[in-house]
């Protein structure tokens, strides 16, 4: 795989631009160094190669010295931030439609994960496998996926969701103490997999927010930008 011809959209740099900031450094040097600025990631059709990807986590972990990166700039991702997949998810009418929603068109936001969706009697486990390598931002991106997913499911539940426990495939790190106050669940360390297990029981229980018509929509266009 060549990592310089492998295109990634460049929809979530935006919030770790945010997160520099926030951490006293100046993202626009930051971005500058890939041919990039706040003005071009406002388009939507921006593209940057994955190597220049992995290379501008890699230099935003070693400017902030934060560990937790990952888990900081998820803090900021809303589910407007999703664009159209955002939208069908807050319409979805229950929240084994809602992982079924974001399985399906997650590829149309970010392309470097995929969701499985594994059907157990008592628990449904939505894990998140990686699509390409992703070598030393693996850990940081992994935090980063979980939390956004929680968060999506926290926000569309009203902060109610039926989960068991949140899992990921490394040992506890020295800022576990922040992933205590960040997930209200039971936290598994070095686990097979990146995952967040769900009561079977209660997936079906209809959504407040849940608009057919608008759900309809919003598909839609995520299947047109899926393909």
């Amino acid at each position: 795989m060549d990592e310089q011809k492998l295109l990634l959209p460049t929809y979530y740099i935006s919030q770790i631009a945010e997160e520099l900031e926030a951490q006293g450094v100046y993202s626009s040097e930051w971005l500058a160094k890939y041919g990039l600025n706040i003005e071009l990631l406002s388009d939507q059709n921006q593209t940057i190669s994955l190597f220049a990807y992995k290379s501008l986590v890699l230099d935003a972990l070693s400017l902030t010295q934060q560990s937790s990166l990952g888990l900081l700039v998820a803090k900021r991702i809303g589910l407007t931030a999703h664009g159209m997949l955002g939208f069908a998810v807050i319409a979805s009418s229950c929240l084994r439609e809602t992982v079924e929603i974001i399985s399906r068109y997650l590829n149309t936001r970010q392309p470097l994960i995929r969701l499985e969706l594994n059907n157990g009697h008592t628990e449904l486990a939505v894990q998140v496998h990686q699509c390409y390598p992703l070598d030393k931002i693996e850990r940081p991106f992994l935090e980063s996926s979980i939390l956004v997913l929680y968060n999506m499911l926290m926000q569309v539940t009203q902060n109610s969701p039926p989960i068991t426990k949140i899992s990921f495939p490394f040992p506890e790190p020295d800022y576990g103490e922040l992933f205590r106050d960040i997930f209200d669940y039971e936290l598994v360390f070095n686990a097979k997999y990146a995952c967040i297990s769900l009561n079977n029981y209660e997936l079906d229980t209809p959504l407040v927010m849940a608009d057919k018509n608008s759900l309809q929509q919003a598909k839609r266009i995520c299947e047109r930008e899926l393909e």
